[in-house]
């Protein structure tokens, strides 16, 4: 085995002929930074940059379901919010979509008609598939659905319901 082929095999960290200051971009945007101690390192032993920007800023660890939202550019470290869980952080994806959709922030999407609307004129249900989450719709969207499946079924007599979530 030649000197070359060993330092490859056995360099790690600083040591490893492909180190790169210990910063890389992962596959989906984001930088990582190598911390082999933190405790919500990844596999390779690097952590997403924004967890530990959050955690210098508010001066403890983040809680175990705390999520980081960007705002504005995908990974712009400046402008995050801090969730305290996913569903919390779904939400804010939620309702900045809205907003640059619709202009309305508050407003939600039916489901069946695609059209966003106050939440008022929308019927909001909990839904207990796979993913969970709420069905939104307009009533006479779902009815016109409901007439639309009874009709394609050819008028069975089989119960008839929503599609799930």
């Amino acid at each position: 085995m030649g000197i070359a082929r060993k330092i490859w095999r056995d360099g790690k960290g600083e040591q490893s002929y492909s180190w790169r200051g210990g910063r890389y971009i992962n596959d989906g945007g984001y930088q990582m930074v190598a911390n082999h101690t933190h405790p919500r390192k990844q596999q390779n032993g690097y952590v997403r940059d924004h967890i530990l920007i959050a955690e210098e800023i508010i001066g403890k660890p983040l809680p175990d379901k705390a999520q980081i939202h960007h705002y504005g550019e995908k990974h712009d470290n400046s402008k995050m919010v801090i969730c305290q869980d996913q569903e919390c952080h779904f939400y804010l994806h939620i309702r900045q979509k809205a907003l640059m959709e619709c202009g309305h922030a508050n407003w939600r999407k039916c489901k069946f008609c695609q059209e966003y609307a106050p939440v008022g004129e929308l019927h909001c249900e909990k839904c207990h598939g796979k993913k969970g989450g709420w069905s939104v719709y307009h009533m006479e969207c779902a009815r016109e659905y409901d007439r639309i499946r009874y009709r394609r079924n050819h008028g069975s007599s089989a119960a008839i319901s929503r599609a799930s979530c």
